[in-house]
């Protein structure tokens, strides 16, 4: 978990703690990489050492974070802090040249936490940065020595079948029983076709059929309210200042198949609180949300996940400028009306 914090210099560094889960390693990755990426030329930011003093937990109210600061009193790992920087858009895509050295760089740095759903890149003043490279490296985390195990690669059984076995099926049907049978054997090793095998019978374990429920003839009741949860997408201009405004909701109800998001910026707050920052920029970037959470080609590889992960991804902690809140939860027979709601009482001005 990291922190932010001012040091003597009075600049503002993103603190990586030697104490958390992932130990001292974890920091060693993070300069490695950081530094080999400064060497080619890539945007990575500034990284400092920072000797932490231990007393300073002692005002500290949480107790887990005494605790992490009394583990990690000593040398410690800082980042420059990029203020007012805007997550990566998804309907943004960077320069290929720029994609395709980033791509090789995390080869390089063998660097497994860049994903689509976690890029680790932040927009700040224009140019993509690079953040994250503590899961860099990680064949030094490990219990084998890294030189003796250096051009191993993980072995897969030849028998694997990748389909799901229709005896963990909560409720298979009539189509996926007489399927299952040609799809593992049209799956199975070259091998094993040709030795003469038998293709794999059906599970014994399933039950004898399962019909199709008859229609009952009493009244079909009405349907009531269903769960969804929500979120609000705050403007966060200056995170060390704490200050920010609402600019739009985010909106899942997963019984009704619904998920939505509503976004507007009130520029004449954005100027009272950050007068160099562009609206045009956060605007777009708001309304890359809207994107992700239709699920629509722009939004980039994260709005083709399925709505769940999608919801998931749009309201994960950041400290960006664009920021979730908490989740909350509610009931509602219609998403659509509750979110027009929520962002007239929560947003509209």
């Amino acid at each position: 978990m990291p922190g932010l914090v001012e040091a003597d210099d009075d600049g503002l560094y993103v603190l990586k703690f030697r104490g958390a889960g992932q130990g001292p390693k974890a920091l060693a990755a993070e300069l490695v990489a950081r530094e080999v990426g400064r060497a080619l030329g890539l945007p990575v930011p500034e990284i400092v050492f920072v000797e932490l003093d231990p007393a300073l937990g002692h005002a500290e109210p949480d107790p887990e974070i005494q605790e992490l600061i009394a583990a990690s009193g000593g040398r410690n790992l800082g980042m420059d802090f990029l203020p007012g920087a805007l997550p990566f858009a998804p309907s943004q895509p960077p320069d290929p040249a720029l994609a395709a050295a980033v791509v090789w760089f995390d080869a390089l740095v063998m660097n497994v936490d860049r994903t689509p759903r976690n890029p680790n890149l932040l927009h700040w003043h224009g140019r993509l940065w690079l953040i994250d490279h503590g899961a860099a490296l990680y064949v030094h985390h490990g219990d084998a020595d890294p030189v003796a195990a250096r051009g191993s690669r993980s072995r897969r059984s030849a028998t694997t079948c990748c389909c799901r076995s229709p005896a963990r099926s909560r409720r298979p049907t009539r189509a996926s029983r007489r399927g299952w049978t040609a799809r593992c054997w049209s799956a199975s090793p070259p091998s094993c076709r040709r030795s003469g095998a038998t293709a794999p019978s059906m599970p014994s374990t399933w039950p004898g059929a399962w019909r199709p429920r008859a229609r009952s003839r009493r009244r079909q009741s009405v349907r009531g309210p269903e769960p969804f949860q929500y979120a609000i997408v705050r403007v966060v201009p200056r995170v060390e200042r704490g200050e920010g405004f609402n600019a739009g909701v985010v909106l899942f109800c997963r019984p009704l198949r619904f998920l939505g998001a509503r976004v507007e910026l009130d520029e004449g707050v954005l100027a009272a609180l950050a007068p160099d920052c562009d609206p045009v920029e956060v605007r777009s970037h708001l309304q890359a949300l809207v994107r992700v959470a239709e699920g629509a080609p722009e939004g980039g590889a994260v709005a083709a996940l399925d709505p769940s992960e999608r919801f998931h991804w749009l309201v994960a902690p950041a400290s960006t400028m664009l920021q979730p809140s908490a989740v909350h939860t509610g009931l509602t027979r219609d998403p659509a009306a509750e979110l027009d709601r929520l962002f007239a009482a929560l947003v509209a001005r």
